[in-house]
């Protein structure tokens, strides 16, 4: 990764291992953590840099230790770009190599599950097919890998995995897929029930005056 990286707040929340809400505040209490913002559709995404990222990862380390003004300067520190082994803020030290790295790891992380989706980074398919990775993820609310390989059979474990785990490590924006499949919806209708039906209002009809 480069110091041109930039991911979304639901992708710091996965790569960090943190809730989006947690995320969301943190960059709301800092106005400076956006380091930009562009447009997607009718709306504005804001995207988080390496030295906000190392900033998160420093917050994971020591942010129990700090003030919210201290906090503050510990952002300010890490957009200064140290160009030193070290960052310096208040009576603090921090390696910015080993920071960087334990960044770049959890980015590679990342990458590795985004480079097996493709199409519309907000609505995805699964690499190389039509299937819909949040279409897939939905199902394993309910039913185990198994189950939903009986309802995408075209589709090998490891691809059912990379659905499930990327689901549920950036959710999905907007109303949500289904939680049953079309296949299991159809194999608990009671067809019986509704052909009992359609017979009962034939014979009410016949036996209507003419």
């Amino acid at each position: 990764m480069t110091h041109k990286t930039a991911l979304t707040l639901r992708e710091a929340a996965f790569v960090f291992g943190t809730p989006l809400k947690e995320i969301t505040r943190t960059v709301d209490a800092h106005a400076a953590l956006s380091v930009s913002k562009v447009i997607k559709g009718k709306q504005r995404v804001r995207l988080l840099g390496m030295p906000d990222l190392m900033y998160f990862q420093a917050l994971i380390d020591v942010g129990h230790l700090l003030t919210p003004e201290g906090r503050f300067e510990l952002h300010q520190a890490f957009l200064a770009s140290p160009k030193g082994p070290l960052v310096t803020f208040n009576k603090f030290q921090m390696p910015v190599k080993d920071l960087k790295r334990r960044v770049e790891e959890k980015l590679e992380v990342l990458r590795r599950l985004k480079d097996q989706v493709e199409g519309d980074p907000d609505d995805p398919f699964i690499k190389g097919t039509s299937v819909e990775v949040y279409r897939v993820g939905a199902l394993f609310e309910n039913y185990t890998l198994q189950q939903v390989q009986e309802d995408y059979p075209g589709l090998s474990l490891d691809q059912l995995k990379v659905a499930k785990e990327f689901s549920e490590s950036i959710p999905k924006k907007g109303r949500p897929y289904p939680k049953k499949s079309t296949k299991r919806v159809l194999a608990g209708l009671n067809f019986d029930a509704l052909d009992d039906l359609s017979s009962l209002s034939l014979r009410r009809i016949n036996q209507q005056p003419q």
